[in-house]
């Protein structure tokens, strides 16, 4: 975590690494997180997240279902589409809040999402985000009023001001950490 910058920056990795010693964090057949590995790493953005808002509070992992379901995910399609599949596991959120999603494409590409949720005790988020937040976003949008969810490296300043939200979160995985240059990029790709 920084504390210079005045952005919180949340480093995943040591508990993804704790965590795979007693269980699989990864899917074997794709090179994103699992439903267990999602959950880790909701549960430590979440634990961040609460010193600034203590209304909202993580799922603990008792609080999921546990079921199984067979996967074949891009790295055995990357491998010659060869039919690879695995048994993983998957975590189902009892009691889940019902959230409303509204999904808008855009000409360059980008696509937003945006869940609501009657409950405006809750904080509004912004998020830009890549491909891992797929996992996250179900359980993130338990938490939030409203979340706008960008598929965008490029941090829009005017789509800020547009959703005034409580909380801006900049979700990339580390392939992408190139990508952080144009976070500060001005641009006006959307509306």
């Amino acid at each position: 975590e920084n504390t210079n910058s005045g952005v919180d920056v949340i480093d995943i990795r040591p508990e993804l690494i704790e965590a795979k010693k007693t269980d699989r964090v990864f899917y074997a057949t794709d090179s994103h997180w699992n439903d267990y590995g999602s959950w880790v790493g909701y549960n430590k953005l979440l634990s961040i997240i609460n010193q600034d808002f203590p209304n909202i509070e993580a799922n603990p992992i008792a609080n999921f279902n546990v079921g199984q379901k067979t996967f074949s995910g891009h790295l055995a399609e990357l491998s010659g589409n060869l039919i690879i599949e695995e048994v993983t596991q998957t975590l189902t959120l009892q009691n889940a809040r019902e959230v409303r999603y509204e999904n808008t494409g855009f000409d360059n590409g980008v696509n937003m999402i945006t869940s609501n949720l009657d409950d405006p005790t809750l904080p509004v988020s912004l998020v830009y985000r890549d491909s891992y937040y797929f996992w996250l976003q179900p359980l993130m949008d338990q938490h939030f009023s409203k979340s706008v969810c960008l598929w965008s490296f490029t941090f829009d300043y005017d789509k800020v001001l547009e959703v005034q939200p409580d909380l801006v979160i900049y979700e990339l995985s580390e392939r992408y950490i190139d990508q952080l240059f144009s976070f500060y990029s001005l641009s006006s790709w959307i509306m």
